[in-house]
């Protein structure tokens, strides 16, 4: 299976497009923001919009965009990981031979 590789400029220009048009850079990114809006737009009204600090500037705030999140559709299947990653290694110890 072959990846699609698309650049900065095509990603900044699909952010701006759809979601924040005065979106200049990748690193824009880091806040949070547009990932919400992101899975508000997929799952209407799964991600409390008010909640998102929008002119958020510091790492505190960019956690706190993150944390919102959870509340949306994917934390499920965050969760559903995670528990397999735990559950695999106690699965193969079960069924390791004895010594």
């Amino acid at each position: 299976m072959q990846g699609y590789f698309v650049g900065r400029k095509e990603l900044t220009a699909w952010v701006q497009q759809y979601f924040q048009p005065n979106f200049a850079k990748i690193e824009e990114l880091a806040s949070g923001v547009v990932y919400c809006q992101i899975i508000d737009n997929i799952y209407p009204n799964t991600v409390p919009m008010a909640k998102v600090k929008v002119g958020a500037k510091t790492e505190v705030d960019f956690i706190h965009n993150f944390k919102v999140r959870p509340s949306s559709p994917l934390a499920p299947l965050h969760r559903l990981r995670t528990l397999h990653t735990l559950a695999a290694p106690a699965a193969s110890a079960a069924s390791a031979p004895p010594p």
